[in-house]
């Protein structure tokens, strides 16, 4: 069987899918809506680990609901240890452990408090049952690296094996002196003979897969199968209309793009981009002249940009110093990156740019202020507490209204909120909050004079439906009944402020991801 993370089936929810590798039919696992995708299989093939809204949780995928673990955040793949414990990596917390049938997790390897380390996750199990391996994300200590069960966490000592930024995967060879270490150098599936006594590589590695969407994508089983999500990096950029028109491609066909955001005045566009040597940068490209300027140069990884709304600033999340933290630059490239606050994540500029919306990522789910004014210590308020925060559209043009999309009712929908900016923390609860959306909603976006909103749902394979809703602001928000336009390719996108068009990201030509099954990939092998 494979398991995998989807939506499907008419709703906009993720989920559980599992397709038996002797048939071509797939199945829902009912109960792991809002699923996140770094999910493993028990031993027996009969439990599935995943994470959902914070939980660490279990399904036996012969039937039966799925059972809450622990608290866990992030999760980042794991194992099962022979006493019975769950090892798991997180985002924030380094590598955790709790007893399979229930309680407080405990850590196993915490994150270095003194260097750059940034995450530790999907640990692996070697044979010897004690020692795992795992990858360590810290600047230029990045890489697969082994640690132990039997040492207490404070004295962990890390062990790279290689520097290559990848889960790991250890699968056991013919003898427990030799086995096969998997595991991802630039996009490609590699496999390369270890000693799990001595962690000492043998021989030189064979390329089993190319084009692997993301070093944590794949994995294998003892039988002598390599799964893996493949995805060709070439994008092409293109307009659309709302009624799904295409209008015309912009620019040549490029590497993937993440998270991009439309200047106000609808010219440039931001957006961040995979670089060499593990890390990620901010660029800006003007639509009219089809160039490109770099924001920023590393190092580790600075994405999702959100532009200040006279359009002279762009803030930002780089890991260059450990955690998630909030940054801001000119949008031009000039002068020096400015911190403005460790443990943020930027979600939107106020209007009239006294405040950044961000996610205080020290300080659990839900939605932050932070005045813009670089003073000498600004300090977050909370304005939104609210369970399964996912994306958020920002502000309203008069700056008075919040949207964003939560799935606290059990679905994906579009709410928005008051947002009084002499006072933004005063209500920090979902309360007031005016649901837009009907039978779901995956992201929306403001028109430019605040007399609209669209946002998205699950469409035709292969696509999004967009809905449109007019709302009147003043003297108090109403939203009308949301009307269906047409549907786009589904991709990285962005609309155009005044709502008439949308940048749409999609493959090139037919080029669509695909999960690889490979078998017998061991004879690959140099013997």
């Amino acid at each position: 069987m494979v398991a995998f993370v989807a939506s499907g089936g008419g709703d906009t929810r993720t989920r559980i899918w599992i397709r038996r590798l002797d048939s071509l039919d797939l199945r829902p696992l009912a109960g792991t809506e809002g699923a996140n995708t770094n999910l493993f299989w028990l031993p027996g093939s009969r439990m599935l680990v995943y994470s959902s809204e914070g939980k660490l949780r279990k399904i036996d995928v012969t039937g039966g609901p799925p059972q809450a673990i622990c608290d866990a955040g992030s999760m980042g793949g794991g194992f099962l240890t022979a006493g019975n414990k769950i090892v798991f990596g997180t985002r924030n917390k380094g590598i955790l452990a709790c007893p399979a049938e229930g309680g407080q997790a405990e850590p196993v390897l915490p994150l270095d408090a003194g260097g750059h380390e940034e995450w530790a996750g999907f640990p692996a199990p070697l044979p010897d049952g004690r020692r795992f391996l795992f990858w360590r994300q810290a600047g230029p200590e990045s890489g697969i690296y082994a640690a132990a069960l039997d040492v207490k966490p404070g004295e962990q000592r890390r062990t790279r094996v290689l520097p290559d930024p990848s889960a790991p995967w250890y699968v056991p060879g013919p003898n427990r002196h030799e086995g096969t270490l998997l595991f991802v150098r630039e996009r490609t599936l590699m496999a390369q003979t270890l000693d799990p006594d001595t962690l000492q590589l043998k021989g030189t590695p064979v390329a089993l897969g190319q084009n692997v969407s993301a070093p944590v994508f794949f994995s294998a089983s003892d039988d002598g199968k390599v799964v893996y999500f493949a995805d060709t990096r070439q994008r092409q950029l293109a307009w659309f209309d709302l009624e799904g028109k295409f209008l015309g491609n912009i620019g040549p066909p490029q590497d993937v793009l993440y998270a991009p955001a439309i200047s106000s005045d609808g010219t440039r566009l931001a957006f961040s981009r995979d670089e060499p040597d593990d890390r990620s940068d901010i660029f800006v490209l003007d639509l009219a002249r089809d160039s490109e300027t770099r924001v920023t140069s590393g190092p580790a990884a600075n994405e999702f940009p959100v532009w200040s709304p006279d359009g002279v600033q762009i803030a930002f999340m780089s890991t260059r110093n450990g955690p998630e933290s909030l940054y801001a630059r000119a949008a031009d490239g000039s002068g020096s990156d400015r911190l403005l606050l460790k443990n943020g994540f930027p979600r939107a500029w106020a209007p009239d740019g006294t405040f950044l919306l961000l996610d205080h990522t020290s300080q659990g789910a839900g939605l932050w202020t932070l005045p813009a004014a670089l003073n000498s210590e600004p300090k977050p308020s909370r304005y939104l507490q609210v369970v399964g925060l996912h994306n958020v559209a920002g502000f309203s043009p008069d700056g008075h209204y919040v949207a964003y999309v939560s799935n606290e009712s059990g679905v994906d929908e579009v709410y928005v909120r008051p947002f009084a900016s002499a006072s933004p923390g005063a209500s920090a609860t979902g309360v007031g909050s005016v649901k837009v959306s009907l039978h779901g909603g995956l992201e929306a976006a403001w028109r430019a004079d605040g007399k609209k909103i669209v946002y998205l749902t699950t469409g035709s394979p292969g696509k999004f439906k967009i809905w449109a809703v007019d709302v009147t602001l003043k003297p108090s928000f109403r939203a009308d009944i949301p009307q269906p336009l047409g549907e786009i390719p589904a991709g990285e996108r962005v609309f155009m402020p005044d709502l008439k068009r949308v940048l749409v990201e999609q493959p090139v030509g037919s080029q669509k991801p695909s999960i690889v099954v490979l078998s017998n990939w061991q004879a690959a092998l140099p013997r």
